[in-house]
């Protein structure tokens, strides 16, 4: 004992003081611990306290054997992919485990808004400063923009300034920024900042995981400003393909500029108005501003839709095969766009004999979708596909049966093309189309004829778009309604509600209101549901 209190206090071995040791009074069980209370012993009772802790340390030993024994054979059981939980002797269940090394596969989705990101594809957005004093990139995965901005090769860390303001009170446009460097102006110590970049970003950035480097590149000192843009996490389980999936999705954003104030603002050659009724009552005037030096063709149909005539390759004035003068809204969307400038070429009345509704019956007993080309008066030469709409003789659906014996509920739209992936639609469809053929008679069949889906132009036809890109960047954008996989614009434009940088990539922009937000506003807010009371009741250009 003497020697174990030696080594336990050295140079208080045999002093007659108090030594703090633990001493049981009182146990109690709670679960698997055992709780005491302690209080001050002698060196006397020493050997007492040591036999005491002695006592409970190999209880507590014994128990850490107990419990690794337990997990071996809940390691075993495991191994076998089988764990048994028994709740009583009597009473067991078995459930199948998943061993806990088998990795579930985890798929990853990289998303710009509703659109995969394509990383082999070049990133749109690049550029620089007017002066040329920075230059500004995309990363392939677009989670970021890249700022490099020269220095000279005196410039060290320290001198580099980076600074970010406060958040915007505009969500929709970021901080302010500040990049730039410090110079000596005299020997006393006296410095001046250098700002190359000086302004409010042009979206929101997430703050955290932005950063600026001193690096070399090529030879050139660069201050290298890393930009983050927002972006979510959204992870489901796939139970059945038994893998996880993570959407990662960042925001949609335009960024033909980085700061606000260094936007390219587009040049005005050319004003047109048009005058809008609503249920045959003046609405009010919108006035816009055309880009002629950006979409020069795209401005010149424009212009003779709105006056209907235009002037050809060769100066001679000629009429426009149609204008907009007359013509109803498409549709509108509060907070995205109202849709205008539809001639209804695209959808016309054909008659078909027994034997020609015969073929389109058959047609769509092959379970195709029921390409009309080369049926009756269709020529099957023709580069686009032909469809069946709602009208005439098939109806508008809503007296077509249901498998269950009932009707189809809601009527549909004259001249809305039938929907051959809704099994309902195309089975009423097949009905009615069979007691046509019963009949024994002639019939008239509304059909969609795609060259015209995206109207047409003063001069007839369709044209492909000028080239080069001018950004959705603000509400009252006007954009032609482009086909950009086939190239083809016509009639068919929007006017936006709201900056929509997703619109970049498939439409063209080409001018912008400057006159009229009031009667926009009104459009929007007031007449969304009734697209077809608005009309354009006059139109023309401007000339001044």
């Amino acid at each position: 004992l003497g020697c174990f209190q030696s080594q336990c206090l050295p140079g208080q071995a045999m002093d007659r003081s108090f030594v703090q040791a633990a001493r049981p009074v009182a146990m109690s069980r709670r679960g698997n611990f055992a709780a005491g209370v302690t209080r001050t012993q002698r060196p006397e009772h020493f050997g007492v306290v040591l036999a005491a802790s002695c006592a409970a340390a190999s209880m507590t030993s014994l128990r850490k054997s107990r419990a690794k024994t337990a997990c071996q054979a809940e390691i075993e059981t495991t191994e076998k992919s089988v764990k048994r939980i028994y709740e009583s002797d009597q009473d067991r269940k078995v459930r199948p485990y998943t061993p806990w090394d088998k990795k579930v596969p985890v798929e990853r989705n990289l998303l710009e808004g509703n659109e995969a990101v394509d990383q082999m594809e070049q990133a749109p957005a690049q550029g620089s400063s007017p002066d040329e004093s920075y230059y500004f990139k995309m990363t392939p995965d677009r989670k970021q923009i890249e700022v490099i901005i020269p220095v000279p090769d005196s410039v060290q860390k320290g001198q580099v300034i980076f600074r970010l303001g406060d958040d915007n009170l505009d969500i929709k446009r970021g901080p302010t920024l500040e990049v730039g460097y410090r110079v000596k102006i005299d020997e006393i110590g006296r410095t001046k900042d250098v700002l190359i970049m000086d302004g409010t970003i042009l979206h929101p950035i997430n703050r955290d995981e932005s950063s600026w480097s001193l690096e070399d590149m090529a030879g050139v000192k660069i201050i290298l400003v890393t930009l983050t843009r927002p972006y979510g996490l959204r992870k489901t389980n796939d139970t059945i393909a038994n893998r996880v999936m993570i959407d990662e999705r960042i925001e949609p954003q335009t960024w033909d500029a980085v700061l606000v104030e260094e936007r390219k603002q587009e040049l005005i050659t050319n004003k047109a108005f048009m005058d809008i009724e609503y249920d045959g009552e003046p609405l009010g005037r919108l006035t816009y501003g055309l880009y002629g030096n950006a979409k020069q063709k795209t401005v010149n149909n424009f212009l003779g839709l709105c006056n209907g005539k235009y002037t050809d390759e060769e100066g001679n004035e000629k009429k426009a095969v149609w204008n907009y003068k007359g013509s109803s809204f498409i549709s509108v969307k509060d907070q995205h766009l109202c849709h205008l400038g539809n001639p209804g070429l695209d959808t016309f009345a054909v008659k078909f004999s027994q034997q020609e509704l015969e073929q389109i019956l058959a047609a769509y007993q092959e379970g195709g979708n029921c390409d009309m080309r080369g049926i009756g008066p269709v020529p099957d030469d023709i580069r686009y596909s032909v469809g069946l709409c709602w009208g005439a003789d098939l109806g508008l659906g809503f007296d077509l049966p249901l498998d269950n014996g009932e009707k189809i509920p809601k009527p549909r739209d004259w001249g809305k093309e039938v929907n051959y992936a809704d099994y309902d639609e195309k089975r009423g469809t097949k009905v009615r189309l069979a007691e046509l053929v019963e009949r024994g008679q002639e019939a008239e069949l509304v059909l969609f004829d795609e060259r015209w889906n995206k109207g047409t132009t003063a001069w007839g036809g369709v044209m492909e778009d000028d080239g080069g890109k001018v950004v959705h960047k603000q509400r009252g954008m006007l954009s032609m309604d482009w086909d950009s996989v086939k190239d083809r614009i016509g009639s068919k434009f929007f006017i936006l509600f709201k900056e929509f940088p997703q619109m970049d990539r498939n439409y063209s922009a080409f001018g912008e209101l400057i006159e009229g937000d009031d009667v926009l506003t009104k459009i929007e807010e007031d007449y969304y549901d009734e697209p077809e009371k608005l009309v354009i009741a006059d139109c023309g250009e401007i000339l001044s």
